[in-house]
């Protein structure tokens, strides 16, 4: 009996470890692209597999960062995605976003404004 409770334990952490990476493997995917803001048109950011993200303003470049999607786990087991920037000028530049959605038509980003939550809808560009 206690064999079998830690093999069905053991293929549950598995499970979990690897929905965890398939799910920020799949972000990273999406994440690639054009997306335009819904609120401001003139807004767009440009992820490359690389790594780096651009910022445009009017169609000129405003910043570029470095950006990484990582995933936490509340005591509850909900997964939480999040996507970083660090301005590559200034290491000290760094926006952190909790990803809501995103696929391959949209994408939808949360942050902390310091006096509440914002919200942030981009489409991607085809």
């Amino acid at each position: 009996m206690k064999t079998r409770v830690k093999i069905v334990l053991g293929l549950f952490i598995i499970t979990a470890l690897g929905f965890t990476v398939f799910k920020t493997l799949q972000e990273d995917q999406l994440i690639v692209g054009a997306w335009i803001s819904t609120e401001e048109p003139n807004w767009k950011l440009v992820f490359h597999q690389d790594g780096k993200c651009y910022d445009y303003y009017k169609e000129e470049l405003d910043t570029t960062y470095n950006w990484e999607i990582t995933n936490d786990e509340t005591p509850s087991g909900f997964k939480i995605s999040y996507l970083t920037l660090v301005n590559t000028q200034d290491a000290e530049d760094v926006y952190e976003y909790q990803i809501h959605g995103i696929g391959e038509e949209g994408m939808h980003l949360e942050y902390n404004t310091g006096i509440g939550l914002s919200q942030l809808f981009f489409e991607k560009q085809r």
